[in-house]
């Protein structure tokens, strides 16, 4: 019973990273936007490659098989966001050879401070957390 209500749990988070995708929150206001950032920037912005060591020295992953990655280039209130995806895939299953993937959290890293923020997939509202 205890890993069915785990299994629960883990297609509640899924699902909920799922519906992230298609929208972009702004980190201290809540305040939706859906505009992409253009590929001639400023160049002070940071890379994908940047960001991303920047997301795992924060986000410190407890083991290896936890993925970090950045998922896409966002807009929010005329600031640069990458979206940064942290899921678990788990192994295959022996008779149909399907893995599934589990969603443990959805970041956003501005591309101009380098500032973190994380999205509280628990909360009833939009709302995401600065990660110091």
């Amino acid at each position: 019973m205890k890993n069915i209500a785990v299994c629960f749990i883990m297609m509640l988070v899924l699902l909920a990273g799922c519906s992230l995708q298609k929208e972009t929150v702004n980190p201290s206001s809540n305040a939706y936007s859906e505009q992409t950032i253009s590929n001639s920037e400023n160049e002070n912005l940071l890379t994908h490659e940047e960001a991303l060591e920047i997301a795992k020295e924060k986000i410190k992953p407890p083991n290896e098989e936890l993925i970090i990655e950045i998922d896409g280039e966002t807009e929010v209130d005329g600031q640069p966001y990458f979206s940064v995806h942290e899921y678990y895939v788990s192994a295959a299953d022996e008779q149909t050879g399907l893995s599934q993937t589990f969603t443990m959290g959805w970041y956003r890293i501005n591309r101009k401070t380098g500032q973190l923020y994380k999205f509280d997939m628990l909360s009833k509202q939009e709302k995401w957390d600065l990660i110091e």
